[in-house]
């Protein structure tokens, strides 16, 4: 017998291990390839928002900065920089919480 909350927390990985500990070798695949791509996807996400935000603010005349920071006189604001790190992680953090969901909505592996 298989147990509920131990696949979960295996879940929580952003690999699916949990399918492993079921037995579920294709699930795990497909979550383990998502998984390997969602840095990437992080990435444009990063490169995108390092981008608009520059020019969202110089648009609106918050800012005197050009658009790009390496060749402007002013610093990125801290904020841009936590605001990108976390546009890393988001697509790890979401595949993570739907297949530790996922997990806990299979019944017929616990019985």
């Amino acid at each position: 017998m298989k147990n509920k909350t131990i696949a979960t927390f295996l879940n929580l990985l952003p690999f699916g291990f949990g399918y492993v500990y079921l037995g579920m070798r294709r699930k795990f695949l497909t979550i383990a390839l998502i998984g390997i791509a969602c840095p990437f996807i992080g990435v444009v996400l990063a490169v995108i928002l390092d981008a608009l935000i520059p020019w969202v603010l110089n648009v609106s005349g918050l800012s005197q900065c050009d658009f790009n920071y390496w060749y402007a006189k002013c610093q990125r604001p801290y904020w841009v920089t936590i605001l990108m790190v976390g546009s890393l992680i988001l697509p790890s953090i979401i595949l993570s919480i739907n297949s530790a969901k996922k997990i806990r909505r299979i019944d017929n592996y616990f019985n």
